[in-house]
């Protein structure tokens, strides 16, 4: 709050009279003072983005691959060397995307065989498939399929189309599956009533009963 004195003089004049008379007024102001500014502010915290769920894509009705690291061709192969390996933990697989093999850790975890490569190649199945396979089933894909020299020694695992390197620090998997095998290739209408595996016919559709009599009997046979 400021004071100032404001001399005011007024001056009296009677008639006749000389008199001067000094009347001194105060006058009071009031200087508002601002609000204190708050000591407290908020700064909002960003969120972390969660890591992006790793997708799968079905090679057939039981086999899945990791997507964009992972050709089916390998995953197929993989599926049968765990089988002819009577679930071996380590295996080599052969990638006809590349023509390499690699080397292949398996483990299984509720039902579910899941298998990697070094440079995040990964394949997906339930052991009830590895169950419901035969002989019978795995020589009809041998013989049809490029599944490699079993016995070469498993190579360096590098940069391929079939396990190119993925996301760093990409190591946890989960089971969201992107799309049905039958979403992206062209199924004949029993597909999901076969239980062999996974043949293309003559006229380019897909059968799931490789290695079963009759498989693509209404599609110009097993091509």
């Amino acid at each position: 709050m400021a004071t100032s004195l404001v001399a005011a003089a007024v001056a009296i004049a009677g008639c006749g009279s000389s008199d001067v008379t000094t009347k001194t007024v105060t006058v009071t102001k009031t200087t508002a003072t601002p609000a204190a500014a708050s000591a407290t502010s908020t700064v909002p915290v960003a969120s972390t983005p969660a890591h992006p769920p790793i997708a799968y894509k079905y090679c057939d009705a039981n086999i899945r691959a990791r997507k964009v690291t992972t050709t089916c061709g390998f995953a197929e192969n993989t599926f049968y060397a765990y089988y002819k390996s009577s679930g071996a933990a380590t295996l080599a697989v052969w990638s006809p995307a590349v023509q390499r093999t690699f080397s292949t850790h398996c483990s299984r975890t509720v039902g579910i065989v899941t298998c990697r490569t070094a440079d995040h190649g990964a394949v997906k199945f339930p052991q009830s498939a590895i169950d419901a396979y035969d002989d019978q089933q795995a020589a009809a894909f041998a013989s049809a399929h490029d599944i490699g020299d079993s016995a070469r020694t498993p190579s360096a695992a590098a940069p391929s189309t079939s396990v190119a390197d993925g996301p760093a620090g990409s190591s946890a998997d989960d089971d969201r599956d992107s799309s049905s095998f039958c979403d992206t290739h062209d199924c004949i209408p029993n597909y999901p009533n076969g239980n062999g595996s996974t043949v293309q016919c003559a006229d380019g559709s897909y059968s799931h009963s490789g290695g079963i009599q009759g498989a693509c009997s209404h599609h110009g046979g097993v091509s």
